[in-house]
């Protein structure tokens, strides 16, 4: 109702997040499609340079293959971080196998020369071996 009258879709918290990061951090599709009909910004980041694909990789990437709105392939974190680095260092096993069916690149490299593979080792998450077997399968280097 408040975006028929005209509430800025795009407008962000003191942490840079706008509605459509919060609905993904909620795990509320229907919200996050309804943003998404009346123009959220998908390509917008947080404060610290995340956007909304990096909000899933740290929740529930299963939900990316169902909005197919999103070009989660252009959604990069500065410095060349994208949304497998975030769901390596997060340890969401889950997510990675996702990205990677979807044509992610395991030897994708930082601004600062961190691979995805650095970033499973340095998490220190239960799941970080599960993690790195996945990425060496894959052609991770």
């Amino acid at each position: 109702l408040l975006l028929d009258y005209g509430a800025h879709i795009n407008m962000r918290d003191n942490f840079g997040c706008t509605p459509l990061m919060i609905s993904l951090r909620r795990l509320d599709l229907g919200i996050a499609r309804l943003f998404l009909d009346y123009g959220a910004d998908a390509l917008l980041t947080d404060n610290q340079g995340k956007g909304p694909l990096h909000v899933l990789a740290s929740t529930d990437i299963t939900m990316l293959r169902e909005d197919e709105k999103t070009e989660w392939r252009s959604l990069f974190q500065r410095g060349g971080m994208t949304p497998l680095h975030c769901a390596c260092y997060e340890g969401n096993v889950e997510a990675v196998r996702i990205l990677i069916s979807e044509g992610a690149d395991v030897n994708s490299i930082t601004s600062i020369g961190n691979s995805p593979l650095l970033y499973a080792v340095q998490s220190w998450h239960q799941e970080s071996y599960e993690i790195c077997k996945i990425l060496i399968q894959n052609g991770a280097d």
